[in-house]
């Protein structure tokens, strides 16, 4: 059985040999004293193992599903994640153009290590326009984004070299773009992203969550305070 997938290894969009599947499900009980354990739910997930024609490397598939939600015409939907090879960055917290850029340098990352580096300096020229900074040029925008604070120095020294490496590419400078270069490169901008875009969000989530624990301790304090005084 062969399907169509872009191998994220060799970046082409080929037919792609299913060499092997596997099925787990797994259930969700609650108890009630009467009928005892009852399953309320159950999550189900397939692992499928693809070999490219092109490249003959190999990946890795989950589909996950779960009763919990169905569709109103009684369909159960299926999210499909790629478990290796691994992407560093959740594209889910990114925004589609930045997505969008930041996916081509995956798929050429083993194709051409120029048009990688190019691709990942159109990513970060994306993720500017995305943050609201303007100018001439990526420096001045990076510049920006390190003086709001959006990008802390540290990043804010490596975004500089990777849009130095992007330009050499660009212009057909000479210069190695090997593998590790390349790897190195995607690893610093997945930082970058998870800084910009998946940072801020877990930092609020951890404040709404401690925010509902201190609300719940006034609540219970209160509560305490009425019956010490009836």
């Amino acid at each position: 059985m062969t399907e169509v997938k872009v191998c994220l290894h060799c970046g082409n969009k080929t037919q792609m040999e299913l060499i092997n599947s596997h099925e787990h499900e797994e259930g969700e009980f609650e108890y009630d004293d009467e009928q005892g354990p009852y399953q309320i739910g159950a999550y189900f997930e397939k692992y499928n193992f693809y070999k490219c024609p092109v490249c003959n490397r190999f990946t890795l598939e989950l589909e996950e599903s779960n009763t919990f939600y169905i569709e109103s015409n009684g369909a159960m939907p299926v999210t499909t994640k790629i478990l290796y090879p691994a992407i560093e960055t959740s594209l889910s917290k990114l925004p589609s153009g930045v997505k969008a850029a930041y996916q081509a340098a995956q798929k050429v990352r083993n194709i051409d290590g120029a048009i990688c580096a190019i691709a990942i300096r159109r990513t970060l020229e994306k993720m500017c326009k995305d943050q609201g900074v303007t100018g001439r040029d990526l420096y001045t925008k990076l510049k920006q984004l390190s003086e709001k604070g959006i990008i802390p120095p540290i990043l804010d020294e490596m975004s500089f070299l990777i849009k130095d490496i992007g330009n050499q590419a660009a212009h057909a400078d000479e210069g190695e773009f090997d593998e590790h270069l390349i790897n190195s490169l995607l690893k610093f901008t997945s930082i970058i992203l998870e800084y910009v875009y998946a940072l801020p969000s877990e930092i609020k989530k951890i404040q709404r969550y401690m925010s509902t624990l201190t609300e719940e301790k006034e609540e219970k304090v209160i509560g305490e305070n009425r019956k010490d005084g009836e």
